[in-house]
């Protein structure tokens, strides 16, 4: 069978081309009058009609007509049945609504015939609106009211035992155990092939379907993650010699996958396979517990006292006391009580990190009585505590109070290693040297950076000096030293020579900001008391996740320390770069001139290249010592060491340091393991050859060996890769062949676990996704109440699949030929009658 039809394509300029060829026809009328008085009537008519025509056709040709001719061939109607198995679809709904609950009851069939069809409509519309239904019609007394509560408790009891069905089990009944099973109804109408799917979807047998007893690693399946373009593309790589007339998705749609659901189903809607989603589950969120996210540093330095933060999903919990566990594997667990008062809740835990090594841990938050689900109340994860040190490099034009405030804070802290330059200092030639190196030891080439002291320094922080000093050569040295070398920068404004004429090029690039401004206070009160003088500091919802600037375990109390501190009376303020982050703003004095911006950075990082920049558009945090000491400014230049330096911690001796660059990893991520060799010990030991030996915790056997080389632009870190490792523990063991490292063993410990998973963290079920689905593929979101109509949706669905060719008539020859003609047929008539 074959049909055709004219498609337009371009009739959305339709009206514009119409005007122009009614001013064409317009003129052609006019010039017809006038030459009606030269010629006979039957040669003016027919040069109307050849002219006519001839607009007539380029109107036809400017509409870019398209002639779509589709031969349909015969097929075998298929349909297919997507089941989702993840592990959300293991969970109960008793947080659904009594009307929710009805409908499903009626679906399974375990409520309703055709003698009490009207009564349950009548009870459905009562609890669709929240109210009690009538359960009996009419009559009064004791007889109606024994009637009301026998028929009020009955309904109540199968309520509660359809919530308390896993979704699975409902998806098992639907198909194969009402009285008119969706299975054998589907199977009337076309070949039903069925599909499960999770994070992937693999064929099903449909005459023994038990989706009770699945196990789903002998499938292949990862439950942990719900695929729904897996279920909507399942089936669509069988034979073609079968129409597939529709696909039916049994789903309670919480996608938990990194795909597009959407996106496939428009294609199948493009290729007139209808989507109808079966919405299993309740879209209300059940009364629960899980916890969502867990922020922790993945290295910290032995003695310090890292932050553990957890975000908490606390659905119905709310005006509830809730206690957490914080178990490290070894110790007493700490525990916090948290006053819930919305859905999410954060809690923080400070950990005294006093032993080397791994550290594991397990967080729980204790279950509660009306909890849909407890495996979700809890969490493992470690970090890893080394004993290394953060070499700190401090550059200055001069020693002004906020270097002397700095370098005094690392001098006292004993993880750090600080060095410092002073281009500008006193010096009487008494002695040989003066007391802080007064300039850089850099060769001219900054190509050559990794061969000065940049190669050893963790953070280097440039405080107000000038171009003199810093020439453009030494900031192509540390732009390389962070974009190749995984360095972190730290850039200090200073009144001096922050805006000393034009940037250097590289600095330029380096800066997380752009259009410095300069904030400045001398009024009324930039006179007044330490804490209510000039701007204060603001975090941004990024700045207070950002632990170096946290002071406190509770977010609030944090707050009202940064609000609390002394303020400043200068600044540097800067719009953020795009990818840049924006940690604080300015919260200007009362008295401020009018129009001060408010949202401009003070404090803003960037990643760049394998390194960061810090940017810190204040020179005066010493004034946080106010009445406070060191405690807040002392905590946060300890903490921005950290920060800088934690990507590249490792544990080991003065010669090597050795370690994973992460120790906790997840199945499918590479492990990166790393020596970062003394500069001395190498160049005693040129020719040295290193690899690290991979073995599973508890076993001698060596599953791999990875070569240790150079990392690019860091020549002191030697570094190899592990890719696909399966979850487990294991341990690597450094070799070096031509150095003697003094040491028998170093060893790194490395776990490797299941990829996390959302499956559990939302557990409602989305009807607005399967809406969407169903939409833009030409199908219907259906409620299980509502599966009698799916056999007549699917018949609705075509049943054929065409061949479909497309001819551009408004491009083919014979138009052309055809316009052509009329003009010269025209042309030629005109001149044989003596007309222009």
């Amino acid at each position: 069978m074959e049909a055709s039809n004219i498609i337009f394509q371009g009739r959305g300029l339709w009206w514009l081309w119409l005007s122009l060829a009614a001013l064409a026809a317009a003129g052609v009328i006019f010039l017809y009058r006038y030459e009606r008085r030269l010629v006979a009537a039957r040669i003016g008519n027919s040069l109307l009609a050849l002219r006519l025509s001839a607009i007539a056709l380029l109107f036809f040709a400017l509409l870019q007509p398209v002639m779509a001719v589709v031969r349909e061939r015969a097929a075998e109607r298929r349909i297919l049945i997507a089941i989702d198995v993840s592990q959300s679809m293991q969970t109960p709904d008793p947080q659904a609504r009594s009307a929710e609950k009805l409908r499903w009851a009626r679906a399974l069939g375990t409520i309703g015939n055709d003698s009490n069809r009207d009564r349950l409509d009548h009870w459905l519309q009562s609890l669709e609106n929240e109210q009690e239904p009538k359960w009996v019609a009419s009559g009064d007394g004791e007889a109606a009211a024994q009637l009301a509560q026998t028929r009020r408790d009955s309904l109540h009891q199968l309520l509660d035992e359809i919530g308390a069905l896993q979704r699975r089990e409902i998806v098992q009944r639907i198909l194969t155990s009402t009285t008119t099973p969706l299975l054998t109804e589907l199977q009337r109408i076309g070949d039903v092939q069925i599909q499960l799917f999770a994070d992937q979807s693999v064929a099903a047998d449909a005459d023994t379907l038990s989706l009770l007893d699945l196990n789903e690693q002998e499938l292949g399946l990862n439950v942990g993650v719900t695929n729904l373009r897996a279920g909507i593309e399942s089936g669509t790589s069988l034979s073609e010699e079968t129409s597939l007339a529709g696909i039916v998705l049994l789903t309670d749609g919480r996608d938990t996958s990194t795909h597009d659901p959407i996106a496939t189903a428009r294609a199948r809607g493009r290729e007139n396979i209808p989507l109808f989603p079966v919405l299993i589950g309740s879209p209300r969120k059940p009364v629960d517990i899980t916890i969502t996210d867990l922020d922790f540093p993945t290295s910290v330095f032995l003695g310090d006292t890292p932050r553990l933060t957890a975000t908490l999903a606390t659905t119905g919990f709310a005006g509830r006391a809730l206690e957490v566990i914080l178990q490290p594997a070894s110790g007493a667990a700490l525990r916090k009580t948290i006053n819930v008062e919305a859905d999410t809740t954060t809690v923080a835990f400070d950990w005294p990190a006093d032993s080397a090594g791994r550290s594991s841990f397990r967080l729980s938050v204790v279950a509660q009585p009306e909890e849909l689900r407890d495996d979700n109340n809890s969490a493992e994860f470690a970090l890893t505590v080394v004993d290394d040190t953060i070499r700190v490099l401090l550059i200055e034009e001069e020693a002004r109070w906020e270097f002397r405030f700095i370098d005094n804070a690392f001098l006292r802290d004993s993880r750090v290693d600080v060095a410092q330059v002073i281009f500008e200092q006193p010096f009487l030639n008494v002695l040989d040297a003066s007391f802080f190196p007064r300039q850089l030891d850099w060769p001219n080439d900054p190509a050559a950076w990794d061969k000065t002291a940049l190669a050893e320094t963790d953070v280097v922080i440039v405080g107000d000096v000038s171009q003199t000093h810093l020439t453009p050569a030494d900031w192509e040295s540390l732009e390389r030293y962070v974009d190749a070398g995984r360095g972190t920068l730290v850039l200090l404004a200073g009144k001096n020579y922050s805006t000393d004429g034009e940037l250097p090029p590289a600095l330029q690039r380096l800066l997380p900001v752009s259009d410095l401004r300069i904030e400045q206070f001398a009024n009324r009160s930039a006179k007044s008391s330490p804490n209510e003088r000039g701007f204060h500091l603001a975090l941004t919802p990024e700045g207070e996740r950002e632990p170096m600037l946290q002071f406190a375990a509770d977010p609030q109390t944090n707050r009202e320390i940064w609000k609390d501190f002394p303020g400043h009376v200068w600044g540097m303020t800067g719009t953020a770069k795009p990818g840049a982050s924006v940690l604080a703003t300015m919260v200007p004095p009362a008295d401020a001139p009018q129009g001060t911006s408010t949202d401009r950075a003070i404090l803003a990082r960037q990643t760049y290249g394998l390194g960061q920049v810090l940017w810190l558009g204040i020179d005066s945090t010493w004034r946080w010592r106010h009445r406070a000491g060191d405690r807040y400014h002392h905590r946060f230049w300890g903490q921005l060491a950290r920060w800088g330096a934690r990507q590249q911690s490792l544990g080991g001796t003065d010669s090597v340091k050795f370690g994973f660059e992460r120790s906790d990893i997840a199945q499918g991520e590479t492990a990166v393991v790393r020596a970062r060799f003394n500069r001395v010990f190498l160049e005693r030991y040129p020719q040295l050859t290193a690899t690290a030996e991979l073995v599973a915790a508890g076993e001698s056997r060596i599953l791999q060996t990875l070569p240790l080389t150079p990392s690019p632009g860091r020549p002191l870190a030697y570094e190899g890769e592990a890719v696909d490792l399966p979850p487990g523990e294991y341990t690597a063991r450094l070799k070096v062949d031509g150095a003697d490292l003094g040491v028998a063993e170093f060893a790194a410990t490395l776990v490797v676990s299941q990829p996390p998973t959302q499956e559990l963290t939302d557990l409602s079920a989305n009807a607005e996704l399967l809406s969407q689905i169903a939409t833009v593929s030409g199908g219907r979101l259906i409620g299980p109440d509502d599966l009698s109509e799916l056999p007549q949706l699917l018949n609705a669905a075509e049943a054929a699949h065409g061949d479909r060719d497309e001819v551009a008539l408004w491009q083919h020859p014979l138009l052309l030929l055809l316009f052509c003609a009329l003009v010269t047929t025209e042309w030629v008539v005109r001149k044989l009658n003596g007309l222009p």
